[in-house]
């Protein structure tokens, strides 16, 4: 994918949850992005953060990781959590972060959508970002 961007992952979190190792981990559940802080414009070579809200749905819910689909220039983004068993409360409206980073190496049309859930038919939803990337300015 050397015409696509890199990208790396930079965990910026509070957690909700416990880090109690006697919790034993039963599973894992891809949770809808809530918002997404994005910069306004995208340059070769240089690096830009997206900071990503995501939905912690239980206090058995503690961020695992993101995952990226990449199709061209589209990039699909979300975030994994894994569930711990113990006395899990549901929460409402709490949501946790991570930064995302992405440095383009060329110029050109760049997508990146970020899962957001599915919608009442099952289909899923995201926030897009578009992005005309344009070369480094020179001097």
């Amino acid at each position: 994918m050397k015409s696509f961007f890199l990208l790396f992952i930079v965990f910026s979190l509070s957690t909700a949850c416990s880090n109690s190792s006697d919790n034993i981990v039963i599973g894992q559940e891809t949770v809808s992005i809530t918002a997404v802080e994005a910069p306004e414009t995208l340059t070769i070579g240089q690096r830009a953060v997206f900071k990503v809200f995501y939905n912690v749905p239980t206090t058995c819910h503690e961020f695992l990781r993101v995952n990226f689909g990449f199709e061209g220039k589209e990039s699909t983004i979300s975030v994994v959590t894994s569930i711990k068993d113990g006395n899990c409360n549901n929460l409402t409206n709490v949501s946790q972060t991570v930064d995302v980073e992405a440095t383009p190496n060329e110029a050109g049309l760049f997508t990146f959508r970020f899962f957001t859930g599915n919608d009442a038919q099952g289909n899923p939803t995201f926030i897009v970002k578009e992005y005309d990337v344009a070369p480094r300015p020179i001097g």
